[in-house]
């Protein structure tokens, strides 16, 4: 029956983000998406070392580095594209959606002591969720971190039981791997060490020597992100000759949040965090069984790791509110309440008749389906608008440039069309303020191609239309333009200057086919 239990939430986690695997990285945080994926092409094309992240944005005249975690997961899609080839935001959102089968398949694992029921409906609450779907088919790093996370709990909780030293290994492997990616998740030392105390109270034989194999272990988990982050940390310093080419950092990160805890004292981040967990995170049927789940003794058990969730809101409060993927890192300990709630209906729909039961499977499966469509639909799986003709657009450019040509890409205020062009330049925000600078900056630096998406809504942002207009505009597709700066495609304008005006000159029936990136 475990086995049965176990692949079927297994198989409803793949199955509810298959549709969106074959998805350019585009709408919902398509720059965070488009980072990691940046951060893959130049590990694999051999343009930057595994320890330093580079994505294609160029700062102080080099690919710009992005330190603020080492990205472990993002390195296997990387390589299977390496040696496999095919598509690579389809090798990363494969690994995100691997990654979620992993976590479900956890979480089952993590509550079959509570009951059959518990161990389903915590690892269909986990696979259910709309913000898991959303995230857990995206390249980025979250659904790792909460494949980790549960895997850390399990195995230390093994550990503490009496098990062999095999689970201990895979703690302080799945441990040195998570605080690596993500090192706010230090705040799981804290269920983690309360086991070890209970198991004390508990009077597990050999206690003290298991304890001090435990520490060490968990110690030599932390060194590998100790040494990294001490590293970029002194990267970014002030002064430092490699801060001239950070593009971000964990050292700005901390910088920017570190008066965040105001956020705490404002009615308004809670009022968001309750409609999030009603909402993207559990939908108003898994939060109503959550608050079910903490009635009885079995939740405490679980109290550990929600204070430690607790812990990591509390001191990121404003990426909680303003990054709703941050509860993804947080969503397995829901689940487990979820789980213990489903428990407590289960054994009252027994004692009820078999209409009522029926109707309450019934009713529960349809909230679940409204809920997934609801808030799941969209940000999953359908492309915004404004996106649309980023893959065109920079097909277009690949077509007409050559691989070291430098580009100016200008689309909102994502990377996501400057990955597409699988070129090195700049992405600028048409309505920064810091918009001249940046554009001295990139011509400066070289630049030889500029993109514009939606042209036509640049039009009344006067600095940006001149700049515009100085330049040689040498193709207008649906939804963009391309201009070339300096002697950039004067061949192909002097083959075709007979053929008509500057921009019809390039046929749209020019080759704009994707490559494998």
């Amino acid at each position: 029956m475990h086995s049965c239990g176990l692949l079927l939430v297994v198989v409803l986690a793949v199955a509810l983000r298959t549709p969106g695997v074959l998805r350019p990285l585009l709408g919902t945080f398509a720059t965070k998406n488009c980072v990691y994926a940046m951060i893959a092409r130049n590990w694999a094309s051999g343009h930057a070392p595994w320890y330093l992240p580079t994505i294609d944005q160029l700062v102080g005249g080099r690919r710009g580095w992005h330190l603020t975690e080492l990205p472990v997961p993002v390195y296997l899609p990387a390589a299977a594209w390496a040696l496999l080839g095919g598509s690579l935001e389809v090798w990363g959102r494969a690994a995100s959606v691997a990654w979620s089968a992993v976590a479900t398949g956890l979480m089952y694992l993590l509550m079959r002591r509570q009951g059959p029921v518990a161990a389903l409906s915590a690892g269909a609450a986990l696979a259910a969720s709309p913000i898991s779907i959303i995230y857990g088919q995206s390249f980025m790093l979250e659904s790792s971190v909460a494949a980790l996370s549960i895997l850390c709990i399990w195995a230390n909780r093994e550990w503490w039981q009496g098990q062999g030293r095999a689970w201990l290994c895979l703690l302080t492997l799945a441990m040195a791997v998570m605080l690596l990616t993500k090192p706010y998740m230090l705040v799981l030392m804290v269920p983690l060490a309360i086991e070890a105390w209970r198991a004390r109270q508990d009077a597990l034989p050999r206690w003290r020597a298991r304890f001090v194999t435990w520490a060490m272990a968990l110690t030599l988990s932390t060194l590998p992100a100790v040494l990294w982050y001490a590293g970029v940390w002194l990267i970014a310093a002030p002064g430092s000759p490699a801060a001239a080419h950070v593009y971000f950092s964990l050292r700005r990160s901390v910088a920017d949040h570190s008066g965040g805890y105001e956020t705490l004292l404002q009615g308004a981040f809670y009022v968001q965090a309750v409609k999030n967990l009603c909402g993207p995170v559990l939908t108003p049927l898994g939060a109503a069984l959550a608050i079910l789940g903490l009635r009885g003794q079995s939740w405490r058990c679980y109290a550990p790791w929600l204070a430690a969730c607790l812990l990591l809101a509390a001191a990121l409060p404003l990426k909680f509110q303003a990054m709703n993927y941050y509860y993804v890192v947080v969503l397995p300990p829901l689940c487990a309440l979820v789980g213990l709630g489903c428990e407590h209906a289960y054994h009252w729909l027994r004692g009820q008749s078999a209409c009522l039961r029926r109707a309450g499977l019934l009713a529960a499966l349809l909230a679940v389906l409204l809920g997934d469509l609801r808030f799941a639909w969209r940000p999953a799986f359908v492309t915004p608008e404004e996106d649309r003709m980023v893959v065109a657009a920079a097909s277009a450019v690949r077509a007409m440039s050559h691989p070291g040509d430098r580009v100016i890409t200008l689309h909102g205020s994502t990377l996501s069309l400057l990955y597409y062009c699988n070129r090195e330049g700049w992405a600028i925000h048409a309505q920064s303020p810091r918009f001249e600078n940046r554009w001295s900056e990139a011509l400066a630096g070289g630049a030889r191609w500029v993109v514009a998406t939606q042209p036509e809504k640049l039009a009344p942002l006067p600095q940006v239309w001149a700049r515009l207009a100085e330049l040689r505009p040498v193709y207008a597709g649906d939804g963009f333009c391309i201009y070339a700066i300096g002697m950039a495609g004067s061949s192909t304008s002097a083959d075709s200057s007979r053929g008509g005006s500057t921009i019809d000159r390039m046929s749209p029936s020019l080759s704009i086919t994707a490559d494998s990136s």
